[in-house]
């Protein structure tokens, strides 16, 4: 079907694929299956954020195993039409992180099975266009500055007024000493990365 999506796993030497589409496709789910990916704890997420003309679902999350069997699919309980629910997922330490960019801007935690929801929202414009995990840290990306909370959902770090090229919130990673910004702009045809060390206040 149009715009449905799918996601592809492979071994890492590039064999033994598997293609993984979710269960609700043709019946009335969430289309642009695919459009964030996650994968720890022995799981894969894979966010549908149906950013369609007609916007007709709010975006959903689904879980797979790593054979891409078990799904579990994972909705906002306040979610509504055109949210973009699962623009991005991360995966870290037995939780995934969904950030949800429109209308309601917010990040939401939730236990691998679906379980035990808690939204993590924040006065700034622009919250949750892209999110990463590790080192029981949070990292949610926004529109020119970044926030690192731990993982229960404590902010410990936010920087501001990072944007120079396009919108510094594009794509972000995180690892033991350091986190990354991305930015692209199409209008200008330039983008950057900006890496900081990780530290807390």
């Amino acid at each position: 079907g149009s715009n449905y999506g799918a996601v592809y796993t492979y071994d890492l030497d590039g064999t033994n694929e598997v293609k993984i589409s979710s269960s609700d496709r043709l019946t009335g789910g969430p289309k642009l299956f695919g459009w964030s990916v996650a994968i720890g704890n022995n799981k894969i997420a894979v966010g549908a954020i149906d950013n369609t003309s007609s916007e007709t679902q709010p975006g959903a999350v689904y879980v797979y195993d790593l054979d891409g069997t078990n799904e579990v699919k994972i909705t906002a309980s306040d979610g509504a039409n055109g949210n973009c629910f699962g623009r991005s997922v991360a995966i870290e330490s037995n939780k995934i992180f969904v950030a949800q960019q429109f209308n309601d801007e917010a990040v939401y935690r939730y236990d691998l099975d679906g379980t035990n929801e808690v939204k993590i929202t924040n006065a700034t414009s622009s919250f949750a266009r892209s999110v990463a995990a590790g080192e029981n840290k949070l990292l949610v990306g926004g529109s020119n500055y970044a926030i690192v909370y731990d993982i229960d959902g404590n902010k410990s770090l936010e920087l501001t007024g990072l944007g120079t090229t396009g919108t510094l919130d594009q794509a972000v990673a995180i690892g033991p000493k350091a986190f990354v910004i991305g930015s692209s702009s199409v209008s200008s045809s330039t983008g950057e990365a900006r890496i900081y060390s990780l530290v807390s206040t």
